[in-house]
């Protein structure tokens, strides 16, 4: 069974979000990404306490493409993220249903248009 990530962080604009992600998803190291915001952040920093507003991206990409996910975005790699396996056939049916392309995980644009994930 193909193991399954999703790689999570913030930025201050959208327009840095969809830096991160073009570079990544354009070449299918990704699945795909999702840029949600703007949101309101409440953080510790350097021991002051901050409130601003983020944009915050998510990727979704497979255990073997993970690095190569990290090294074409190199951004990425000052920023603080977070990374979480995902598991079981939920996981297995969200990633197909955003991955239907050549190079991601087999299969063409034709097949396997509707997974059942329940």
């Amino acid at each position: 069974m193909t193991d399954y990530v999703q790689v999570l962080t913030a930025t201050e604009t959208r327009e840095q979000a969809m830096e991160l992600a073009r570079p990544v998803v354009a070449p299918r190291l990704a699945a795909g990404a999702q840029i949600i915001g703007p949101m309101i952040s409440a953080l510790w920093h350097q021991g002051e306490f901050r409130t601003g507003e983020k944009w915050q991206l998510l990727l979704k990409t497979r255990m073997d493409k993970y690095a190569e996910l990290y090294s074409n975005a190199s951004p990425l790699s000052h920023r603080a993220s977070s990374t979480r396996k995902v598991q079981g056939r939920s996981a297995t049916a969200v990633f197909s249903r955003r991955s239907n392309s050549p190079g991601w995980h087999g299969g063409s644009p034709d097949s396997s248009r509707a997974v059942n994930s329940s």
